[in-house]
């Protein structure tokens, strides 16, 4: 009877309604073990899952706990597998959104990558074109240059030919002639030259001053 009432604690303990059901089954033949066995026989199974299977009461208590506990982390392993299934799917279709919305930028990124494809090519084609244009560049400045000293050289050659035709002649040097003064001018500016000399005798300037 001891082991009957530590069976029946350990079922109150996992299921109450099993447990219940166990006490009232125990109770209503408590003196014979063919009542007992009887109404193990209508009331056989405690079920916890999907896999669940009959359960002999009158069996070891120690056995039916062993059974009851594997049952109870079966079902807790059956809970975390299903709420790590579902984490699971939920990443998945955040991740399938996140592809999405990268695979539009991926065809964004690839049109610019074949742009600057087509930009490098004609890049190449220019710098491979570059060394020929400056060769034509040089060939004609050495053209132009050649045809400026030719002009220069006939110019020149024509100024030569010009002051050859014009040469400079020294003009004679002829002294110019003074006319000699008359003697009515002598008269007239003799006194005059005199007054100029008296005027300017100092003895003569001190006794008019005086």
């Amino acid at each position: 009877m001891a082991d009957g009432n530590k069976t029946i604690d350990f079922l109150a303990m996992v299921d109450p309604t099993s447990a219940s059901s166990s006490t009232h089954s125990l109770q209503v033949s408590p003196d014979s073990n063919r009542k007992n066995d009887e109404a193990a026989a209508r009331k056989p199974t405690i079920g916890c899952g999907r896999r669940s299977s009959p359960l002999n009461l009158n069996m070891d208590p120690m056995k039916l706990k062993r059974i009851l506990s594997n049952r109870k982390y079966a079902d807790k392993a059956r809970r975390k597998r299903s709420q790590y299934i579902n984490d699971m799917e939920r990443k998945a279709k955040s991740l399938e959104a996140i592809v999405g919305m990268l695979s539009h930028q991926v065809g964004l990124y690839q049109k610019q990558h074949e742009m600057l494809l087509k930009e490098q090519e004609s890049l190449k084609r220019k710098i491979s074109n570059y060394p020929s244009n400056t060769y034509h560049k040089e060939a004609l400045r050495g053209k132009n240059t050649g045809e400026v000293t030719s002009q220069l050289s006939k110019i020149e050659a024509k100024q030569g030919k010009k002051e050859e035709g014009h040469t400079w002649m020294p003009t004679p040097w002829v002294p110019k002639m003074v006319p000699a003064p008359t003697l009515s001018m002598d008269r007239q500016s003799k006194p005059e030259l005199k007054a100029n000399s008296r005027s300017k005798d100092p003895l003569s300037l001190s006794l008019s001053i005086n």
